[in-house]
């Protein structure tokens, strides 16, 4: 994801004023716990593998291959520890697609956008390209940089239209809907001591059937995973802090 977890109050509006969309370009074998956002997200794998799990779906990729993360779809990324990994991540509103009808189908859960696109699918290439030309825009600074990245991204969601990557909206399992209430509860309550008794309560389910099917969808227990989200959180302010100074 592009934080490594729910995108708090929508950063990209901190880290870009001009139009709702962040770049990040990373390099490192740092994992992406699951978490979701209101945004859609595209990654680009430059360099090395990753197993990629959307809305409970697991996926493996290499160098080349395309990630398509609709809105709210809970996502997480491991990378192989054994080869260098690289990537492009960017996340934007769907108001940037020109296509009003698309952006709130996408939004509205009516339509989604295949989760993976293989270095050698129809239309890889040029996917990669148009994302390639995003993330150079987003580095030059120009006075027409909002045109511009509009124009790309429309083109973009073409292509995929294009070759047939725009599918009807699923109903999601019982297993995604479960770690979508959880992460919601979370992303509202992290500040304060919140228990698994606490949670299971509030999301009304037994405290037992609970705990087994946060450690399933988790692999981790509450209490373990709640912590790893407040490191996570706090170093993201960190970042915002320091970016603005």
């Amino acid at each position: 994801g592009c934080a490594g977890i729910e995108m708090i109050e929508e950063n990209y509006k901190i880290k870009n004023k001009i139009v709702p969309l962040v770049v990040y370009c990373q390099k490192g074998n740092e994992d992406t716990n699951l978490h979701n956002h209101m945004d859609f997200e595209i990654i680009l794998i430059k360099k090395g593998r990753a197993r990629v799990q959307v809305s409970g779906q697991h996926y493996e990729v290499q160098a080349g291959d395309l990630i398509f993360i609709n809105p709210m779809e809970i996502h997480s990324v491991t990378v192989d520890k054994q080869m260098d990994f690289e990537h492009a991540c960017m996340c934007f509103d769907c108001c940037m697609i020109m296509d009003e009808v698309l952006a709130d189908a996408l939004k509205g859960e009516k339509q989604r956008v295949r989760h993976v696109v293989t270095s050698k699918a129809s239309g890889a290439e040029e996917l990669a390209r148009l994302v390639e030309q995003i993330v150079e825009c987003d580095r030059s600074n120009s006075p027409y940089m909002k045109m511009e990245m509009i124009s790309y991204v429309s083109l973009l969601f073409v292509r995929l239209l294009k070759c047939g990557y725009v599918e009807r909206y699923q109903k999601e399992s019982k297993s995604v809907l479960f770690t979508a209430k959880v992460l919601r509860y979370i992303s509202e309550n992290y500040s304060r001591q919140i228990t698994s008794k606490e949670a299971a309560e509030a999301l009304g389910y037994d405290q037992s059937y609970f705990c087994r099917n946060f450690k399933k969808n988790f692999h981790a227990c509450f209490s373990d995973h709640l912590n790893m989200y407040r490191v996570a959180v706090a170093r993201t302010l960190l970042e915002e802090e320091s970016g603005t100074i």
